[in-house]
């Protein structure tokens, strides 16, 4: 069992109206683990008591333990990491490079290209031997032993936005997971606004109170934490009651890469229907930090 550093127990206390013991005492007593991958913990009592607000604190504060033993630690990406969520690279390869990258992209048959669908298009691209990256996959993980050999080129087509599938569902404001959860977004062309880029909120990875009280409010009346609106266009006042920081739209030149905290919400930006967006992508490792 961790034990919540003060700031965190002020946190708790204050977000779900509940002292801490009491929920410490009564995880003695329970079956349920409290540190699962899980998002959904069905334990109508223990989240009564706290235990999601109890999860997101824990997780946070374990990844902060574990990044004092990698090499970026206090480093600009880990301050980037920490205050605003994410970190954006510029001029990732050298031009060589990337007019390789380029080339293989646009010798794909026309039909990958122009297809209307969201799929992954078959090219990786090698990762292995760039240090730089891989520190910051370490950083990200709090491990350092991670690497992250590749990443893969995807294609997005733009379609209605909707509920009718999950698809659709990533133009409304999400996040992934509960936990500090990371995803790469790498522009080998430059992706302007009208392009649909990912978006979120800056800094809302914190676990504030103010979003602690909104997810212990959720947990406790068995509702999905994991959404922030259902309609496109409806976000704000949830944003403003949430005391979310700026919106950032991930424009950007080619040669750009986005790390990601999807803890964050984020969503996919509106665009025309079947505008076509590609971008090489990972999801690092989801690790039981436990």
């Amino acid at each position: 069992m961790i034990k919540l550093n003060p700031e965190n127990k002020v946190i708790f206390e204050n977000s779900t109206g509940n002292r801490l013991s009491n929920l410490e005492q009564e995880l003695k007593r329970s079956p349920a683990n409290p540190f699962t991958l899980d998002n959904v913990i069905s334990q109508p009592y223990l989240n009564s008591l706290g235990l999601q607000v109890f999860r997101w604190l824990s997780f946070d504060q374990k990844m902060e333990e574990m990044r004092k033993k990698v090499l970026l630690l206090n480093s600009c990406y880990h301050n980037d990491l920490v205050n605003n969520g994410f970190i954006k690279i510029e001029n990732v390869f050298d031009k060589h490079r990337l007019r390789e990258i380029q080339r293989t992209i646009t010798s794909l048959p026309e039909i990958l290209l122009t297809r209307k669908s969201c799929e992954n298009l078959g090219i990786n691209l090698d990762i292995s031997s760039d240090e730089r990256l891989q520190n910051i996959f370490k950083l990200c993980q709090g491990d350092d032993s991670y690497m992250e050999n590749s990443l893969y080129l995807r294609k997005i087509s733009h379609c209605t936005p909707g509920e009718y599938s999950e698809d659709v569902r990533q133009y409304n404001f999400h996040v992934d997971k509960f936990y500090p959860n990371f995803k790469v977004w790498f522009y080998p062309f430059s992706v302007k606004e009208s392009s649909g880029p990912l978006a979120f909120f800056r800094g809302s990875h914190k676990n504030t109170l103010a979003k602690m009280k909104w997810v212990h409010e959720r947990s406790v009346n068995n509702l999905d934490w994991s959404r922030l609106h259902y309609h496109i266009d409806d976000y704000k006042e949830a944003a403003e009651n949430l005391e979310l920081e700026e919106e950032i739209v991930c424009k950007a030149p080619s040669n750009t890469m986005f790390i990601v905290d999807t803890r964050m919400f984020h969503r996919r930006t509106p665009a025309a229907i079947n505008m076509l967006r590609l971008s090489f992508r990972a999801i690092l490792r989801r690790n039981d930090l436990f």
